[in-house]
């Protein structure tokens, strides 16, 4: 009997790939989450400092469908040290597949360096594609399309597992349902005007926060969105603009994990190995007169009305348009004064109150958003991104 192990640290949904291989290449299966929260000190300082409860949620939602449909218990392992634990505990019990959840940030990986674990890219539709432009990889999936299929729900073998079992708020997860149920119908409405919609602030999927928190599986959604047409999807065709910002969220994955990049590097870190040299050396060295303080800015009282109004809008429902966001980034750094500390509370911002946010996609949008064009830092037409978030006017 094929006992393994699933060691998870983002991927929170029974259809990922890692879940799939267990289920399919295991007699037994046990699934574990080694919470960051006791062995990383970086991130729990900066978990302190945010709102954790989607990923509280996120984890219980996870563990009352991994019992509902396959009878398996979800074990938190509340470790200093998960990696000499998980591996004196596979010796001691013989497991014979232990399947690690890629990280989405490629410095923040636990080394197993005694035990043989495979890595699972559960995030990429391909994980063969390697290209960095999202109409190339769009391309790319076009032409070498895979159809990515649930997963059944069936009872499995649970085999012994380390850490506590989490005890599941049956009436959260059930919430939690609703809420997806309700997200989904959202994304068909939405999915097929997004094209003509999606700069306006009521045009978008909202699946950002619920693919980032491991809720939905980006590849079987990108899967999806490409049965729609079995065409070429030549230019024009209204399913591009969804499938260039799937790619480019796949991008920004793989930059922070080929770079090796973590979720708590400091600004700079990020900064140098993504600008290229004059942007980097401005952004550092650079400097103006503030027009308000970080305090100011993280309160929405920077005395500018229509800024102040985005904060609290964004602080209010936790999630920003993407069209505002890069207003906003702009706004940010002349605000501030520019230089790196411009950058350091762009990404706060967002780590603070988004809760799509604590994402490669965040760090690679708040430091691209630094790179100069036409010899300075972009700072967009504030009237020209309003008619664009009303709806005034479409691009």
């Amino acid at each position: 009997m094929a006992k393994s192990l699933v060691i998870l640290s983002h991927s929170f949904r029974t259809n990922s790939r890692i879940f799939k291989r267990a289920v399919n290449e295991s007699d037994e299966v046990a699934v574990l989450y080694p919470s960051p929260w006791y062995w990383n000190e970086a991130e729990r300082d900066l978990y302190k400092n945010t709102c954790d409860k989607f990923h509280k949620k996120a984890v219980n939602h996870f563990a009352y469908e991994l019992k509902r449909d396959f009878g398996i218990d979800l074990h938190i392992l509340k470790s200093s040290d998960p990696v000499q634990d998980i591996q004196s505990f596979c010796r001691a019990q013989g497991v014979d597949l232990v399947l690690y959840d890629l990280p989405l940030f490629g410095k923040d990986c636990l080394d197993f360096e005694d035990l043989e674990v495979q890595d699972v890219d559960s995030d990429s539709y391909d994980p063969e594609c390697v290209r960095m432009t999202a109409k190339s990889r769009w391309t790319y999936w076009v032409q070498n399309r895979s159809v990515i299929k649930e997963i059944e729900p069936m009872k499995i073998k649970a085999c012994e597992c380390i850490g506590e079992k989490h005890e599941t708020n049956i009436e959260s997860a059930k919430e939690v349902c609703l809420e997806i149920d309700s997200l989904w119908k959202r994304v068909e409405k939405k999915i097929i005007s997004y094209f003509m919609t999606r700069n306006e602030r009521d045009g978008s999927t909202r699946l950002s926060a619920y693919l980032h928190q491991g809720l939905v599986d980006g590849p079987k959604f990108t899967s999806d969105i490409l049965s729609l047409d079995p065409g070429y999807l030549g230019k024009g065709n209204p399913l591009i603009p969804i499938l260039r910002q799937l790619a480019f969220r796949e991008i920004c994955i793989r930059k922070s994990r080929t770079r090796l990049l973590s979720l708590t590097a400091c600004p700079d870190e990020w900064a140098k190995s993504l600008l290229d040299e004059k942007s980097y050396i401005n952004l550092v060295e650079a400097s103006h007169k503030p027009n308000f303080t970080k305090e100011d800015l993280f309160e929405g009282r920077t005395g500018k009305e229509s800024l102040d109004k985005e904060i609290k809008f964004c602080i209010q429902e936790r999630w920003m348009p993407n069209r505002a966001r890069m207003w906003f980034a702009g706004e940010v750094y002349w605000g501030l004064g520019g230089g790196i500390k411009s950058l350091e509370a762009l990404v706060e911002f967002f780590n603070t109150y988004c809760d799509d946010a604590q994402s490669p996609n965040n760090w690679v949008s708040c430091v691209e958003s630094m790179r100069m064009q036409y010899g300075k830092v972009m700072k967009f037409n504030e009237k020209r991104t309003f008619r664009l978030l009303s709806g005034e006017e479409r691009i």
